[in-house]
C-alpha cells in the first residue's frame, strides 16, 4: 500500500507529514518522462495493476521542527500552543529546510539549511510559522515539479504524526493552493500493511475494499486571500533558494 492512504485517483497524491514530508502521486502506466527523472522522482509499479506511482519528498519536517523546539523554546510551551500563536499571514522569514540535504527534486545531500529575514523584532512565534511555511514552499516546488512532468496533483490526502495540526494542513493547503484531505487513521502505513495482509489472507477479495475502510476526517480548503497573500513570498522564496544553492560552505 505504500502509505498510499486510500489514493487510487490520477489527480490526487497522498501526503505523509513526519520526520520527513513525502508526496506520493499515482497515474496509469510507465512514465519515464525526462521531467519526471530530471526531478529525480522515478516510476515505481503500483498495487493495483496498471496503476503506477512516483515519489517526491523534503528531507526534514517533523525532524527541523523537533531541532527548533529543543534549541529555542526554553519554557514549557508546546508546540500546539506555540502553533496558536503564530501570526496571521506571510511570515517573512524564510527557511531553506535543507537541515539533512534537500530532496526532490535537487536532491543535493550537501546542502544546508539557512534562514533569511530575521530582525530585532522576529519572535519565536514567526520563525516558527516561517518554518511551517519553508517546507510547504518545498511540497510546492515538487508538485510543480511533478507538473513539469505532466502529473496534475489537484488534492491531496494527508496521512502522519503532523497531519493531526489543523493550523499546519490549512497552511499547506494555502500555500499549495489545492484541497487536503486528512484520513480519519491517520497511521496509514500501519493500515496499509494490515489491509495487504487481509488481502493476503483472502479476509479481502479486491484493493478497491480499502475504500470502505479509509475515512476522511477533514477537508482543508485553500483559503482565496491567503493563496493569494502567499504568491510573492513564494517568489521570493525560490529567488532565494537558487542563490543558495550556488552558495558552498562545506
Amino acid at each position: 500500500m505504500r502509505s498510499w492512504g486510500r489514493v487510487t485517483r490520477e489527480d490526487t497524491a497522498a501526503l505523509s507529514v513526519g520526520t520527513l514530508e513525502a508526496i506520493t502521486p499515482v497515474f496509469r502506466g510507465i512514465r519515464l518522462d525526462a521531467p519526471l527523472l530530471k526531478g529525480n522522482h522515478g516510476c515505481i509499479p503500483g498495487l493495483i495493476d496498471g496503476f503506477y506511482t512516483s515519489l517526491a519528498y523534503v528531507t526534514t519536517s517533523g525532524a527541523v521542527i523537533s531541532w527548533y523546539h529543543s534549541n529555542f523554546i526554553s519554557d514549557n510551551t508546546s508546540l500546539d500552543e506555540l502553533s496558536g500563536l503564530v501570526p496571521e499571514g506571510p511570515s517573512g522569514v524564510f527557511v531553506m529546510p535543507y537541515f539533512a540535504g534537500s530532496g526532490t527534486p535537487r536532491m543535493d545531500i550537501g546542502q544546508l539549511g539557512s534562514v533569511f529575514g530575521l530582525s530585532l523584532d522576529t519572535g519565536k512565534e514567526r520563525l516558527f510559522k516561517g518554518i511551517l511555511e519553508g517546507i510547504s514552499y518545498e511540497l510546492r516546488v515538487n508538485i510543480d515539479s511533478f507538473r513539469s512532468a505532466g502529473i496534475v496533483v489537484k488534492s491531496l490526502r494527508a496521512i502522519g504524526g503532523g497531519s493531526r495540526s489543523d493550523l499546519w494542513l490549512q497552511l499547506k493547503a494555502d500555500i499549495l493552493g489545492i484541497p487536503i484531505e486528512r484520513t480519519l487513521v491517520t497511521e496509514a502505513g500501519c493500515l496499509g500493511a494490515a489491509f495487504l495482509a487481509g488481502l493476503g489472507t483472502r479476509r479481502y477479495s479486491r484493493p478497491a475494499e480499502i475504500d470502505d475502510i479509509v475515512q476522511v476526517d477533514k477537508v482543508f480548503e485553500p483559503r482565496p486571500k491567503s493563496v493569494h497573500s502567499y504568491e510573492h513570498p513564494y517568489g521570493c522564496y525560490l529567488r532565494i533558494r537558487d542563490l543558495v544553492e550556488k552558495i558552498d560552505l562545506s
